[in-house]
């Protein structure tokens, strides 16, 4: 397993936004986490990436334990996220956006941006490389010189996945990126999470849309009000008793 969480908890203010929840995620697979409103996904997600602490439990990436580390810690180490609602730069354009994401790969320290060093330089222009084929990957390459408030909202979202793919990592995590989309948007989001996962990346979802959900993942953690109720193949909890208990009621 490429990431493990074990008992992982959180509680504000006495009450249990995530209860001991355990699952792991395996080495160039897609996971999905999903759940009704409230149940404590996104809360997952920061406990994760380090946004926020655990109250109790662990999280293992690679076999260590990365309780202790910051989020830019954890970035360097090959996890990186994107968010439910989108975080660009509006008036940078859609190539530079890209290109912030090399900046923990660089080797390029304060001193030689200011002076515009030759190896600032170097940087520099392998930066736009790899953001400008990242912006191809993702099919925003005739996008790359608009200002990046200036896209529609699906190619913001692109925008974003082309962000965390330039810096090379191993695990992404999606946070609901199809919030937001259209039918199509949808469809094709969809298919470049699947291009992804060839390219041999981890992916960890979190995402409403249960037909996408169900088209993309090979395992699916359900949680409801914080507590983990299954996990299985997507056909496997399609079936599930509990789960449409969950989402629909008795």
């Amino acid at each position: 397993m490429i990431l493990e969480v074990k008992d992982l908890t959180k509680t504000f203010q006495g009450l249990t936004a995530v209860n001991q929840v355990s699952f792991g995620v395996e080495k160039g697979k897609i996971k999905a986490l999903i759940g009704p409103n409230g149940a404590g996904k996104t809360t997952t997600f920061n406990m994760i990436t380090g946004l926020t602490g655990a109250t109790h439990g662990t999280v293992s990436f690679k076999g260590e334990v990365i309780n202790a580390c910051p989020p830019h810690v954890r970035a360097k180490k090959g996890i990186f996220r994107t968010f439910q609602n989108i975080r660009i730069f509006a008036e940078m354009t859609a190539l530079e956006n890209v290109m912030v994401g090399c900046h923990l790969s660089t080797g390029t320290g304060l001193l030689s941006a200011a002076l515009r060093l030759p190896g600032c330089r170097a940087d520099e222009k392998l930066a736009r490389e790899r953001a400008m084929r990242e912006l191809v990957f993702v099919g925003l390459g005739d996008r790359a010189h608009l200002p990046a408030g200036s896209l529609a909202m699906g190619e913001q979202r692109l925008l974003e996945i082309a962000r965390a793919l330039v810096s090379e990592p191993e695990l992404v995590l999606f946070d609901e990126p199809a919030a937001g989309l259209n039918g199509k948007e949808t469809e094709q989001l969809g298919e470049d999470i699947l291009k992804i996962r060839e390219r041999g990346l981890t992916i960890l979802l979190v995402e409403h849309d249960m037909r996408m959900v169900m088209r993309v993942a090979d395992e699916i953690v359900v949680i409801c009000y914080g507590t983990k109720i299954a996990q299985g193949t997507p056909e496997e909890i399609r079936n599930n008793p509990e789960v449409i208990t969950a989402y629909l009621g008795k």
